[in-house]
């Protein structure tokens, strides 16, 4: 949560608006069951990342399924830290503007937002990618924030058209969601009836 509130006090250089608006973030988004016990929001996201992958680009999801990469390998700090962690910082020590500009689409449409933003990295990572085994396809995610490739003006264009693109809505969410519900009920079904 540390990379949230320092994006927020840079932009708002203000510590009581920094706290209002994070408490409001957390409240509007549910992100308490973001980071509460058991990370119940993080493990639902990992599975509708994987889902959305499996749907939208398949031959994407073949690949980490090969590879034996799951979402939770790649996405835990984007969901966590919404990018601020990963798309940190322009080169002047402000935010980048593809932060900005992933954070508009946040506020504006909540969770598919950060959904489309993640894929969007994955597909734009995928020349680099391709050709990488397992441990190679994680120093690549992992070397995102340290990285002056997502701050070209290019891939910024490219996000813009790109972004709206992205096949993630409610409706597909949401689906995922009850999908992901019954699969944890069965496991939760499954672990008492054992005892």
């Amino acid at each position: 949560m540390n990379f949230i509130v320092g994006f927020l006090y840079l932009l708002l250089q203000s510590n009581d608006q920094t706290f209002e608006f994070l408490r409001r973030l957390i409240e509007r988004f549910d992100m308490e069951n973001l980071f509460s016990q058991d990370v119940p929001l993080l493990k639902k996201h990992f599975y509708q990342m994987d889902r959305l992958l499996h749907f939208i680009y398949p031959e994407i999801s073949v690949f980490f399924r090969n590879e034996g990469i799951k979402a939770n390998f790649f996405c835990p700090s984007w969901f966590i830290t919404l990018f601020t962690n990963s798309l940190q910082y322009s080169n002047d020590d402000l935010p980048g503007e593809l932060l900005l500009e992933v954070w508009d689409a946040f506020l504006l449409y909540g969770w598919k937002a950060i959904f489309k933003a993640g894929i969007f990295i994955v597909t734009t990572l995928m020349e680099k990618l391709v050709d990488a085994r397992t441990e190679q396809i994680m120093v690549i995610f992992g070397s995102i924030p340290k990285g002056s490739f997502f701050q070209d003006s290019a891939v910024l264009e490219r996000f813009r058209e790109e972004f709206g693109k992205i096949e993630v809505n409610s409706e597909i969410l949401e689906a995922l969601n009850k999908e992901y519900k019954e699969i944890v009920e069965k496991a939760n079904k499954g672990r008492k009836d054992s005892k």
